[in-house]
């Protein structure tokens, strides 16, 4: 399940996860299309000297399919960490609408060699909350595992 964060309280605080409004999820199942939710994943490397431009140049695919029925999110961006290093997530609604995208996606605005890439297509039949409800001591209200009390870090 693809999940937003709404105005209000923390992500971690009761209510402020909610299911995007008017999307496909798994197990609701529409005539003719598949009920299993596909994730493209992965990482891929360039020369850290190319990686912004390889970003930039995926933008208009990243626009297109954000736009495409089926597509749920899609997002090509730069790692936080290591130099030359892009992640790739894409979450569609279907295998028919990943594949129908494909049929018309733009193609890049830059070409840049790829070194290496370890992207893979997953079948996901479940979805649920990040964070599993718990049984609260004592039995009050069930909690989320996020909602116990923050640590200070030094």
């Amino acid at each position: 399940m693809i999940f937003a964060v709404v105005e209000g309280p923390p992500p971690c605080a009761a209510g402020a996860w909610r299911p995007l409004s008017g999307i496909h999820l798994p197990g609701q199942t529409r005539e003719g299309k598949s009920s299993v939710t596909v994730i493209v994943a992965g990482r891929l490397y360039v020369d850290p000297m190319d990686r912004d431009r390889f970003v930039e140049g995926h933008r208009p695919i990243v626009e297109a399919a954000r736009s495409h029925p089926g597509c749920l999110d899609l997002s090509i961006s730069p790692d936080p960490i290591e130099s030359g290093r892009v992640n790739n997530f894409e979450c569609w609604e279907s295998q028919e609408a990943l594949d129908a995208f494909r049929a018309v996606a733009p193609r890049p605005s830059a070409s840049v060699e790829i070194r290496d890439a370890q992207v893979l297509n997953h079948d996901v039949s479940h979805t649920g909350p990040p964070f599993p409800l718990t049984a609260s001591p004592g039995g009050g209200r069930p909690r989320r595992s996020c909602d116990r009390p923050a640590r200070a870090f030094r």
